[in-house]
């Protein structure tokens, strides 16, 4: 009859009754970042540095331009599967797709000699197009937006509309102005969307991402919130006037009670 075996000298791969992991396999990687031939062609070029590419890729920064928007600070991303059990080559990956004709991302290209591509349904990847819109909706960038919309969508200038006039970092008349100049569709019934929007749960203030910025702006105008504020250090969030409670509490009380 068989000994059982004696737990204490079992390892752990034998209790679990499983495969060691096979090793990963290190020759198949150029070398350590900063020492394959792209991370070389890129820092010498001064187009990084081995501390960027230290995670097997990383966010390109051109430096020449300001910080915001940051969608143009940081147009490409190299995107390396170091720690995968694939060999996909190394990809660039554009923050818009409308950066594709900048100088930075052309030059990337030719040192390196591979193609930045966009990738809309990342959204990682894809985060570069909210970038530009959140960051340029504001009381001294909107009308740079409103002339760059081929590096964001309808959509994000609508969010960032509605969150910036919540937190005072746009006017709602300029706000009213770069929804109307980017055309963004208006709302058939933006009260009873707005009212739709806050009903749920307990909203104790405007909130904007439950709404479009069309229904920020109008609520505003329709004296049913106060905009936020943004003097200095102290900022100060939007909030509902008595009349938009009143409208909101007598849409929830329209709202038929579940049986």
């Amino acid at each position: 009859m068989a000994r059982r075996p004696d737990p204490r000298r079992l390892s752990l791969f034998d209790i679990a009754d499983t495969a060691a992991p096979t090793p990963f396999d290190h020759a198949r990687w150029d070398g350590r970042s900063g020492e394959t031939p792209i991370d070389r062609a890129l820092i010498e070029a001064g187009l990084s540095d081995p501390y960027g590419l230290s995670i097997g890729g990383g966010t390109l920064q051109d430096t020449s331009v300001p910080y915001l928007p940051r969608s143009l600070r940081f147009p490409v991303r190299l995107i390396r599967d170091r720690f995968s059990s694939e060999t996909r080559p190394p990809r660039f990956y554009l923050s818009t797709p409308a950066c594709a004709d900048l100088p930075f991302v052309r030059r990337v290209e030719d040192i390196t000699g591979l193609k930045a591509v966009w990738d809309g349904a990342s959204e990682l990847l894809g985060i570069g197009t909210w970038y530009h819109a959140i960051d340029l909706a504001t009381d001294e960038g909107w009308e740079t937006l409103a002339a760059s919309l081929g590096h964001t969508t309808l959509a994000y200038v609508s969010r960032a509309v509605a969150h910036q006039i919540c937190w005072g970092g746009l006017s709602v008349a300029n706000g009213r102005s770069l929804l109307e100049r980017a055309a963004v569709p208006r709302p058939d019934d933006p009260a009873r969307e707005t009212l739709r929007g806050w009903a749920p749960g307990l909203v104790s203030e405007p909130d904007s991402g439950r709404v479009s910025g069309w229904c920020i702006v109008l609520a505003v105008e329709a004296g049913w919130m106060r905009p936020g504020r943004n003097g200095g250090r102290r900022q100060t969030r939007a909030s509902f006037t008595p009349a938009g409670r009143s409208a909101l509490d007598a849409y929830r009380a329209s709202i038929p009670k579940a049986a």
